[in-house]
């Protein structure tokens, strides 16, 4: 069980390190990569819209200084290059043993452990927690909030979820034919 669980985990991490190789793989490295590509597609003020509904904006125009650097118009091109190098690096040994798995070498040389599991998982949770505020993280990215209780978690799925924006998000960084994108125009 604990190899299936490293080793599930492992190929996660180096899908997730790569740049996207095809129109359909995601990566957080390939968002990243994206974002570096076209800083100027991502404004404080549409982030800003994101919240003022939920009158967040003051603390939200001080999260977005993570991403622009203080009082920037929009993302930072060497802010986003070093978070994407600190992940990187953070998978690297978890990349060169899922490499080692995934083209069925005999992987000499190849180890690692779960420390270095844990520090690339910590890597992209942090990753995660930290772009998902751009994409409206506090709900607004859905056509409304939903809030499921302990023993009606179903109820979620009773309900539209999908607006313009997340379908234009789906379409850009999955592709429009994917099964993602089918599914959101439900």
């Amino acid at each position: 069980m604990q190899t299936n669980y490293f080793t599930a985990l492992a190929i996660g991490i180096r899908r997730q390190a790569f740049p996207q190789k095809r129109s359909r793989d995601v990566s957080i490295v390939a968002l990243l990569d994206e974002m570096i590509r076209t800083p100027e597609e991502y404004r404080r003020d549409d982030f800003l819209g994101y919240y003022v509904p939920l009158g967040m904006r003051e603390e939200m125009n001080v999260r977005f200084d993570d991403f622009a650097g203080e009082g920037g118009e929009y993302l930072c091109r060497r802010m986003l290059g070093a978070d994407r190098s600190a992940f990187v690096k953070k998978a690297e040994r978890i990349v060169q043993f899922a490499d080692a798995l995934a083209h069925l070498s005999d992987g000499e040389g190849q180890s690692a452990s779960y420390n270095d599991l844990d520090n690339a998982l910590d890597a992209l949770e942090v990753l995660v927690e930290k772009y998902q505020l751009l994409f409206g993280n506090r709900g607004r990215i859905l056509d409304r909030e939903i809030t499921v209780l302990p023993g009606n978690w179903r109820d979620a799925f009773g309900h539209p979820w999908a607006t313009k924006h997340a379908r234009h998000f789906v379409a850009t960084h999955l592709g429009k034919n994917s099964r993602a994108e089918k599914i959101t125009r439900r």
